[in-house]
């Protein structure tokens, strides 16, 4: 099922602004990630109701040394009646098997083939929410509400709507051919809640002053939807707070870094929010804290065919400016509004649209892709808040129209772009003067691997958790990594040094 059918998102509303050049020594850390988790998101084959094309797509990433699936569970989808305007009577909407059987059954089928190959999953527990649980009136509907089952969601039922998905997954409820599902371990809550394709309204105009609305119906969604999760055998699970979406501006999408400032009551300089603002934002004397594990986030830049760095809005967050996030978030642990141990970050969704088969001003060239998913890669490898990075698609989209956002790493036939290579043994090269900093790995695997200088064995050097870095002197020619084992030789793309932005 292609998930991108259903509704729109942050993928075809990116846009380019301005970056202030002093944000960019945020993305700097002093220290770079000891280890850094493969995740992968491709719903439309993970979730796919063929088995052995959802077999095929695990057996794949397996392969290729991916450790954790990301999936979004969508609850319009699963829900009882979803296109009637009142709450199914009768119905118990926190018991699993008052949901649809068929969709239950394909996501069950996900996590029992994830674990039986040592894969974790992340479930993102998302709207589009039911009909019934839209708290917008007609003239809210018509003017806010255009996306369905976006529409002020009723946090009441959506913490049903969890319970019954925290129940189905904590390690004891039957599947249906009676073998016990495997517990999910790991949730995070709704997905790309600052923009209006996912909540709506998003900002609204209060004497004058915007406020961003769209955090408080969030706000409500994550208290609702942690506390069903704790409550119901996952205490000690781990919950991320966000997936949000990169790029915000406007009415209709809220840049994360006022949309994370307003759920935790703060302003862009880390004070409580006060007077029309902070009534209007939900924001009280005292607030609860967001019981979450980590923070989650999607880096995309402009339609996803720019280079990782490229400069945008000041309060927009991408890898140009990660480090906003960061201290955003510092900004919600002093407000006492998160835990310090929240601090951690994760990349949950990222891809770089390639042409073919994109057209021209949808997709960069194959090389690119390639290039730019190692790039993009490097770059969290060495933000040691960084804990995790996400692979969005491993096949392109076949039913896709306006042939826009084709992130996979193989073409819809199934063909290896370059990217898939790219992938399974990054590598980028940093020219810093004087000297390069080679970084690359084998995902997945451990062992050593060769560097090479052009067609000479340069050096090899030892893999750590999948991934090595070493900084030599500058010398010229191209860069590449071999690496040998069983019989099977992988190698990596040849790559050029490249100099990145002062503070990178």
């Amino acid at each position: 099922m292609n998930l991108r059918s259903l509704f729109p998102s942050v993928r075809s509303l990116l846009a380019v602004l301005s970056l202030a050049v002093g944000l960019l020594g945020l993305t700097a850390q002093a220290q770079a990630s000891s280890s850094q988790e493969s995740m992968f998101q491709d719903d439309r084959l993970l979730q796919n109701s063929d088995p052995l094309v959802q077999s095929k797509a695990l057996d794949d990433l397996q392969a290729t040394g991916v450790k954790t699936i990301h999936t979004v569970l969508l609850w319009s989808n699963l829900a009882p009646d979803p296109t009637k305007a009142s709450v199914p009577s009768g119905v118990d909407l926190t018991n699993p098997v008052s949901y649809d059987a068929g969709y239950w059954t394909r996501v069950d089928k996900l996590v029992q083939g994830a674990t039986a190959r040592h894969m974790q999953v992340l479930m993102s527990i998302a709207g589009p929410a039911p009909r019934w649980a839209e708290g917008c009136n007609s003239f809210e509907r018509s003017h806010y509400g255009k996306e369905k089952g976006t529409c002020k969601v009723n946090s009441k039922l959506y913490g049903q709507f969890v319970t019954a998905v925290a129940k189905r997954y904590n390690g004891a409820f039957p599947a249906v051919d009676g073998s016990i599902i495997p517990k999910v371990r790991r949730f995070s809550i709704w997905n790309e809640p600052n923009l209006n394709s996912w909540i709506s309204p998003q900002i609204q105009k209060f004497r004058g002053q915007k406020v961003s609305v769209g955090a408080q119906i969030y706000r409500d969604l994550v208290y609702a939807g942690t506390k069903a999760i704790r409550s119901n055998g996952g205490r000690s699970d781990k919950i991320l707070l966000g997936e949000t979406a990169p790029i915000g501006q406007g009415s209709s999408r809220t840049a994360p870094a006022v949309f994370y400032q307003t759920l935790f009551c703060v302003n862009s300089k880390g004070k409580k929010l006060r007077g029309t603002v902070a009534k209007n934002a939900g924001c009280k004397k005292r607030m609860k804290k967001l019981d979450v594990n980590g923070v989650a986030h999607h880096p995309y830049t402009k339609g996803a065919v720019q280079t990782p760095l490229a400069k945008q809005h000041s309060t927009d967050i991408t890898m140009a400016n990660l480090g906003l996030l960061s201290k955003v978030i510092k900004q919600g642990v002093h407000n006492r509004m998160l835990k310090g141990s929240a601090a951690s970050l994760y990349l949950t969704e990222y891809g770089v649209s390639s042409r073919p088969p994109a057209k021209s001003r949808y997709g960069v060239s194959l090389s690119k892709q390639a290039e730019w998913i190692n790039e993009f890669e490097y770059l969290a490898y060495k933000n040691r808040k960084v804990k995790a990075v996400t692979q969005f698609q491993l096949e392109d989209d076949t039913g896709l129209k306006t042939r826009a956002f084709q992130t996979g790493l193989r073409f819809g036939d199934g063909r290896d772009k370059p990217a898939f290579a790219a992938y399974q043994v990054p590598l980028f090269v940093q020219n810093k003067g004087k000297k390069l900093t080679i970084w690359g790995g084998v995902r997945g695997k451990s062992g050593k691997v060769q560097i090479f200088n052009g067609k000479k064995k340069f050096k090899t050097v030892r893999l750590r958790r999948g991934y090595f870095m070493t900084t030599i002197k500058k010398r010229k020619g191209s860069w590449q990594l071999q690496y040998t084992s069983g019989g099977t030789t992988l190698k990596s793309r040849k790559a050029a040094a490249r100099k990145l932005p002062r503070g990178f």
